[in-house]
């Protein structure tokens, strides 16, 4: 990482550099997801809309824009919003050093969502601590993309650090990348199975005919009773 590098607050007088970096970034790794929105209205957005009213974060290198990141707070959960980095300075540390300061903005829990397809930054998140939360089958976002929805804790972070850094450690390379398996990551019963099948909180609860906090407290539960777990299995089994 240079040392030249600066993290500011974004002005608008960036709105041109972030647009860049966000269709540079959107084009060279996630070309698989295509743009819902013409480059004009993008820069219109980040300029009207993202700036203004985001918490945006600019990573400047040699007084270049190199990357950018806006965060936001809804319900007491923070959220990375959007993180992009220009293709050029990827593997830099500049995205690690984003993470960290929105680790310290926001506190924790920390949500984002990124596409199932985008291993690269699923090894990254996965890296820095955050673990699957579910899964959606895209219908939720504009690209219709299956995508993940992540999280991060301060005390699971901590328990998971050293195997983590391990990891990363013994590999840098996408090529050693495991594919994606939830049974890897999450032990409830509960919440593997919904995952498996594609299925929200949300839908869940609609089909059990309960709330979406309950599937959620069933979900943080370290045991589930078999009563529990076959409501579900019918729940799941129902054909829509």
């Amino acid at each position: 990482m240079s040392q030249n590098l600066l993290l500011r607050k974004a002005t608008l007088a960036d709105a041109v550099s972030i647009t860049t970096i966000y269709l540079a970034s959107r084009k060279a790794f996630v070309a698989f997801a295509p743009l819902a929105h013409s480059e004009e209205s993008i820069h219109q957005w980040v300029r009207e809309i993202l700036i203004p009213t985001g918490q945006v974060t600019v990573a400047e290198e040699n007084g270049v824009i190199v990357g950018m990141m806006a965060l936001s707070k809804k319900e007491s959960i923070g959220w990375i919003d959007q993180l992009y980095l220009s293709p050029a300075v990827v593997g830099r540390g500049i995205g690690t050093l984003l993470v960290t300061t929105a680790k310290s903005a926001l506190g924790t829990p920390i949500r984002l969502r990124t596409f199932q397809e985008n291993v690269g930054a699923r090894r990254f998140y996965e890296r820095h601590g955050f673990q699957v939360l579910e899964l959606s089958d895209g219908s939720m976002n504009e690209e219709n993309c299956p995508d993940i929805l992540y999280e991060w804790r301060l005390k699971i972070y901590k328990a998971l650090r050293e195997e983590i850094e391990e990891e990363a450690a013994e590999s840098d390379s996408d090529d050693d990348y495991v594919p994606f398996d939830p049974e890897d990551y999450i032990d409830n019963p509960v919440a593997l199975a919904r995952i498996k099948a594609h299925m929200t909180q949300k839908e869940l609860a609609k089909r059990m005919g309960v709330t979406q906090a309950y599937i959620s407290k069933v979900e943080s539960q370290g045991k589930v009773i078999a009563k529990v777990l076959e409501q579900v299995s019918k729940a799941l089994a129902v054909k829509k």
